[in-house]
């Protein structure tokens, strides 16, 4: 078996790449809390765009719901970001929606062609009715006039 030769680098062991993990850490320059929090917006922003809800976003990054709503009612350019990064987000749902439509889900295409276009693919019935209907006035007016019997169901004839 061949020996190192003084200039090759042997891979290092374990127990050396943790130290070299944390002398790392220890020189990483320490955030402030306002670097921190530009960090977690960041962070949650891109998490919205890659499909994320607002509540998924804010558990991943360990902060409450609560306060992701309230960096966006207080930082405007941040709740523009996140606008953005759900537009993004509704995009790349849509596409995926679309491939799956073309691909075999007749169900999925019909509602995608009645979204995207209503006049011409609308699907469901509508019902119009003019003038007034009294339904508890007829009922109660062929009481009066004896019309219904005292059998089961000859009010319904």
């Amino acid at each position: 078996m061949d020996e190192p030769t003084p200039g090759d680098n042997p891979a290092p062991t374990p127990t050396e790449r943790q130290e070299h993990e944390d002398n790392r850490l220890y020189e990483a320059p320490l955030l402030t809390a306002k670097e921190r929090k530009a960090e977690r917006k960041r962070a949650f922003v891109e998490l919205i765009a890659s499909g994320c809800n607002f509540t998924e976003a804010a558990e991943a990054l360990g902060v409450h719901r609560i306060t992701a709503f309230q960096w966006r009612r207080e930082d405007p350019g941040f709740n523009a970001e996140c606008m953005q990064a759900l537009r993004v987000s509704i995009d790349m749902l849509k596409k995926e929606a679309e491939r799956r439509a073309i691909r075999g889900s007749d169900k999925l295409l019909m509602f995608l062609l009645e979204r995207y276009d209503p006049e011409k693919f609308h699907l469901a019935q509508k019902l119009e009715h003019s003038g007034a209907v009294d339904l508890a006035g007829a009922v109660l007016a062929a009481r009066r006039r004896g019309n219904v019997g005292s059998e089961p169901g000859s009010d319904l004839c």
